[in-house]
């Protein structure tokens, strides 16, 4: 469950676009969450995104025989126009579920290709810098 509380009807607008097909509740009409809630929501969130990260490396991983993990950490080496072509694929999957644009997904994989760091915990990181 993604929630996003609105003030304004241009947030509530901007949220449309931003999550089409979901339901935006306005002020009012969502009870507070409690810390626990929060973190237990936030966890599912980034689990979410992870499954999304993962479908959308898929058609790489398969295509270069590596582990995902390596995947993403190489994705500059990553030769050859097909496969050039699903990595952007893959970084429009990431942007749609984050909010992000393929810029800063790709500023992400490459800061943190060495770096022992949850690539998805940056992502989930950065996309709610933006809100």
């Amino acid at each position: 469950m993604i929630v996003v509380q609105c003030h304004t009807d241009a947030e509530a607008a901007h949220a449309q676009g931003l999550l089409p097909n979901r339901r935006i509740a306005p002020d009012g009409d969502l009870k507070p969450m409690t810390p626990s809630d929060l973190a237990a929501a936030e966890k599912v969130d980034i689990q979410k995104l992870a499954a999304v990260v993962q479908e959308a490396f898929l058609p790489v991983k398969r295509a270069t025989k590596l582990p995902l993990e390596e995947v993403m950490c190489n994705i500059e080496t990553i030769d050859g126009p097909e496969l050039k072509q699903a990595v952007q694929e893959a970084f429009s999957q990431i942007a749609d579920a984050t909010g992000l644009d393929t810029a800063q997904i790709t500023r992400i994989f490459k800061a943190n290709r060495f770096a022992d760091v949850n690539i998805v915990n940056q992502l989930h990181k950065e996309s709610r810098v933006n809100w």
